[in-house]
């Protein structure tokens, strides 16, 4: 049996209705007047010469995971878990 709608929901009553008006602002201080300082003597610093670094090879890109580094990754693992199984043959004799 569906539901009966029962007319619109609180929150879209809530979005419709106008906004209550915002409290009455403080009063303002009033406004100091700003003294300047005085301009700060300009200095000359020597810049340091700048010395041009020599650029590296750059390496070409990547191709993806070559075949040699997932062959050493799955004899990483089998090794891991033969390690794990003498262990496990050594603690429960």
């Amino acid at each position: 049996m569906p539901a009966v709608p029962q007319g619109p929901s609180e929150y879209t009553r809530m979005m419709s209705t106008p906004q209550v008006p915002q409290a009455p602002q403080m009063p303002q201080m009033p406004q100091v007047p700003q003294m300047s300082l005085p301009q700060a003597p300009q200095m000359n610093v020597p810049q340091a010469p700048q010395m041009n670094m020599p650029q590296a090879p750059t390496a070409p890109p990547a191709k993806g995971i070559s075949t040699n580094m997932l062959l050493i990754g799955i004899f990483c693992l089998l090794a891991f878990l033969a390690g794990g199984f003498i262990v496990y043959v050594l603690v429960h004799k």
